[in-house]
């Protein structure tokens, strides 16, 4: 597990290895990860990591280029610093009724493109982002 802090209070991502598996195939279903703080920009800056500004965020693609979306402003206090993950659905009113209806997620805004869920104002939400034809690329591993 890795994150800003325990898992107890904080978000964290479980890292897993498949072991026989050569390759991945990238879809299109997760979109990214939002962390507000400054210091991901520094050290892209740093060290001449390609950086791009989408909509007052930067983003950063990892090697196998998955986005970070990096909110460059003071990390949030008493909140956590993972601000959202963000997928992409086929579906978004039976994804959200999935997330709220099934699972308890409160629905902090929803438009006809995307919506965004969360268990409590102080974690990290999900973000759901219809795709633009109807049905995702699953990657698979």
């Amino acid at each position: 597990m890795i994150g800003y802090g325990s898992e107890d209070d904080n978000f964290v991502f479980e890292l897993t290895y498949n072991y026989g598996l050569k390759h991945y195939v990238k879809g299109n279903d997760f979109r990214h990860i939002c962390i507000q703080s400054p210091t991901p920009v520094e050290n892209a800056k740093k060290s001449n990591w390609n950086i791009e500004t989408v909509d007052g965020a930067v983003h950063v693609n990892d090697p196998d280029g998955y986005t970070f979306r990096i909110l460059n402003k003071k990390e949030p206090e008493g909140k956590d610093k993972v601000m959202h993950v963000s997928l992409t659905c086929s579906n978004l009113s039976n994804s959200t009724d999935y997330w709220n209806k099934l699972l308890g997620m409160q629905i902090y805004y929803q438009t006809e493109t995307e919506a965004l869920l969360g268990y409590a104002e102080n974690q990290c939400k999900l973000q759901l982002v219809r795709a633009g034809d109807g049905k995702p690329e699953i990657g698979r591993a």
